[in-house]
């Protein structure tokens, strides 16, 4: 049968893997900065917050941009499940497409890269942090799976851009300037992992 292939159980295999993850997204609850940092960006802009974050506590301009996801908590407690699932399946997704970008070319290039991204993302998640902090809490999430999720984006973006035709990609290589702006912007050891992506 086609639908038990090796690729097709291996695809599965990998889901089954992840799915816990996903399932104890939906257990995850608020706690600490997710109240006081959402609590904080409602009575200024993120344009403010993001000033006095860079330049009083923290020079991670990244993070602090990007906490404007505790700014839609605070407004919205009852998506706090919903945006740390997202979260997790961006990261999964992310890697997914650093497999793909490495074995494009390839036949059987979807089951490979979904092996490979499986493969990465147990990698990934060995060498987190506590997942209470790291995956299931939205400031911990913003620290660290977004710089993680930044860089499986840039590194796909740059392995296709390397490996594609000579027509000019200007919009894509814009993308992953930027992208790669915002990453070490995150977390000085995001910053110091940068240069094994380029």
């Amino acid at each position: 049968m086609a639908f038990l292939s090796r690729p097709v159980l291996l695809t599965l295999a990998a889901a089954l893997c992840l799915l816990p993850l996903g399932v104890l997204a939906w257990y995850s609850h608020p706690a600490l900065d997710d109240f006081a940092i959402g609590h904080h960006l409602r009575s200024r802009s993120m344009a403010q917050y993001v000033a006095e974050v860079y330049g009083h506590s923290s020079g991670r301009y990244a993070a602090s941009l990007f906490s404007v996801v505790l700014k839609f908590f605070g407004a919205h407690p009852g998506s706090y499940q919903a945006l740390i699932f997202a979260n997790l399946a961006g990261f999964v997704l992310s890697l997914y497409a650093v497999g793909l970008s490495l074995v494009r070319n390839l036949s059987h290039a979807r089951h490979l890269a979904w092996a490979l991204g499986g493969l990465l993302t147990v990698a990934a998640l060995v060498n987190f942090p506590w997942p209470a902090e790291g995956l299931f809490w939205l400031t911990g999430s913003v620290a660290y799976l977004y710089p993680a999720t930044g860089t499986g984006l840039l590194a796909a973006l740059l392995a296709y851009l390397y490996t594609a035709p000579t027509q000019p990609y200007r919009l894509l290589w814009a993308g992953a300037i930027i992208i790669g702006f915002l990453v070490p912007g995150f977390s000085e050891i995001t910053a110091l992992l940068l240069p094994l992506v380029y």
